[in-house]
Order: structure tokens, then sequence, then C-alpha cells
């Protein structure tokens, strides 16, 4: 039996992030030879799956806290815990510690610098935290744009089945009917920092004005500091008539989100390990986005890829989507081609053994 502490600092804090979606994805399909226990920094009423254990250490949701959380509390956790090995699912592991640290990234590359003496410190402390790294899961399927400057051992994992929610839905759930959604939406799930969501309304701009009535862009899984830098953000572009944010949902009904909307509107970097891209091509879904290696590694013809840096283009590139049935239907048919050829049946297996050769490899 192997013990393993997994940090879920995400799942308290922002239950609708990649990172928290993938750690409830690798805890509903955990090896019966794992032995799960997840760090939180908050009591939590019934996100996690049966039989998993939780550790509260209460903390409040500043960078100052999670730069402790990270460096001090995790280490701190899995020592007392009696942990083999540490599990995060951001690029943020501790620099010290003796039990070994292995991560499957699912944070968002920031397009946004540091800011403050806190920021700083949290990115170079997971900078060395990364260089001491005893083993980076990476999604097999993305196996031909593995990372750059990573010097720890690279295990291929198959991607996580869904296992928190089934793909296939009947209906609008009550919680989602309460929120009185449009009809028919765009939606955005993708990172919250400044300058990712000035690029992201910036290209909304151009699409908004043609397709923005019927068509309006749903903004899932910010955290609330990127709420209210949003807001501001809405207002001076004048956009608050053609965007939604979302408040922060059950991650079950996170799919439904997917299956309802119209296209995933994604103009910025993927995650190797996050939702969005997955969960578009999974569910045959129109996908427009930032051109990337790692995105066209993922998507392939499933997307529409243009430069990031190309406002106009991305939304061009929305319009057309909407506009034009047969470019839409002519992704989705791509995007669910690419999905078919992923390998969903072995992630606990190849996971399981990723441990034991990291463990082995002392």
């Amino acid at each position: 039996m192997i013990k393993v502490l997994y940090d879920g600092w995400s799942l308290h804090q922002a239950p609708n992030s990649p990172e928290a979606l993938h750690l409830l994805g690798i805890l509903g399909q955990r090896h019966p030879e794992v032995h799960p226990l997840v760090a939180l920094p908050g009591e939590l009423q019934s996100l996690l799956p049966k039989g998993i254990t939780s550790h509260v250490e209460p903390a409040p949701d500043t960078r100052s806290a999670r730069l402790a959380w990270e460096q001090r509390s995790l280490p701190r956790m899995a020592r007392r815990l009696g942990a083999d090995l540490l599990h995060l699912t951001t690029s943020h592991p501790p620099l010290l510690g003796k039990i070994p640290s292995v991560v499957s990234p699912a944070d968002y590359p920031t397009a946004t610098p540091p800011e403050g003496m806190t920021d700083r410190l949290r990115q170079a402390l997971s900078s060395g935290g990364m260089a001491r790294l005893r083993g980076l899961l990476w999604p097999s399927p993305l196996e031909a744009v593995t990372p750059d400057r990573i010097t720890a051992p690279l295990y291929l994992i198959p991607p996580e089945p869904l296992t928190y929610t089934s793909l296939i839905f009947d209906g609008v759930p009550p919680e989602l009917q309460a929120l009185n959604l449009p009809e028919t939406y765009i939606l955005y799930h993708g990172p919250g920092d400044r300058r990712s969501l000035r690029n992201l309304l910036e290209a909304w701009s151009w699409a908004a004005h043609s397709i923005g009535e019927y068509y309006p862009l749903l903004i899932l899984g910010l955290d609330m500091p990127s709420r209210t830098h949003l807001h501001a953000l809405l207002g001076e572009l004048d956009l608050q008539d053609t965007t939604y944010i979302l408040p922060p949902l059950e991650p079950a009904l996170v799919p439904h989100l997917y299956q309802g909307c119209t296209a995933v509107f994604h103009p910025a970097p993927p995650s190797a390990w996050g939702m969005c891209a997955w969960l578009a091509l999974r569910m045959e879904k129109p996908f427009v986005a930032a051109e990337s290696a790692l995105a066209d590694a993922l998507a392939g013809a499933g997307a529409y890829l243009l430069p990031g840096q190309d406002r106009r283009a991305l939304g061009a590139a929305l319009i057309t989507v909407i506009v034009e049935e047969g470019v839409a239907e002519s992704l989705s048919q791509a995007g669910k081609q690419r999905a078919a050829g992923w390998d969903l049946n072995n992630f606990s297996d190849a996971l399981f053994a990723a441990y034991q050769a990291i463990l082995v490899a002392g």
C-alpha cells in the first residue's frame, strides 16, 4: 500500500479550476493499492469521493497563506501523516522536505509577471521545488510536447476518466436552471490572471457586437480577486451586456456547461492536465483557441487555432464557428475522432506504476 498526500488547496478555494477537477479525477480513479489522503485549508462538505480521508489545517485564501501552505504546511503534514509521496496538481512543489514530491501540472502557464515580493518568492521557491521533483506526470497524448528544462523523471499517464460525473446528461440540472443561463452561449474556462482576462475581453470585443446578443460569453472558474478585476474590465470595455461571470459551481456541474455551450473559447495557452480542451473535444464542441504546440498536440484538427496576440483574428474565428455550421461541424467531428483515440482504461494502473517507480528510484 502506497500512502499519498494530495494537495487539496484548489479543491477548497477554487473548485472549478483545472487543478481541482484534475484532482477529483485522480481521487475517483484511485488504485486499490493507493491510500489517498487530502490536505485541505478548510472543511469540505460533499466534494470528496467516498473513502477519501481529509486532513484540515485552516488557512485563509491569500497569497502569503498559499505560499506558506505549499512550502511549510504540506511537507509538515506529509511527514506527520506518514505519507510516502506528496502529489500536487500545480507546478508549485515545496523546495524542502523529506517526502518525495510529484506533480501532474493542471495549472495554466500565467501570462502575468509576478506582482510583489510574495509572488516573486513563490516563483523562486517553486522553481527550486521543480528542480528537486521526483517525478513529473504527463498526459500520454501529449508525449510529443513534453516540457523543456525539466530534470525530473517523466512518466506518461493516460487521461483520467471523469468519474465525478457522467458525460451523458438529460436535461438541465436544477442548480443551473436557478442561474437563468441563456439558451445559447460561448464558454470560457481559462486562466484568470490580469493579462489573460484583458486578452480574452479584447478578443471577445471583436465578436460581441455581431453575435453577443444571442451567444453571450459565460466565464467560469475565476477566484474572487479575478472576478473583481474582470468586473472593472467589463465596464472599461463596455461588454457588460454580453458577458456573464458564473459563480463557483459544484464540480459535477461543469461538464453540463460544456455540453450546453455552442463553442468553447480559449484565447490563452492551455494547461497539460486542464479540463478545458479535454472537455471541449470529448463533448464535440468547436474549440477556438490560441495557437501553441501544446494546443496543437492536444486538439489537432479539432481546434481553430490562431496566434494568441491576434485578438481580431480570434474574435473573427469565433464568429465563423457560430455562423458557418459546416465549420463548426467539421471541428466537432475532428475533436470527436481525436478524443476517441485516447486510452481511458489504464489511468489508475499507470499512475500506480509511476508511484512505485518513483519510490523504488529512491
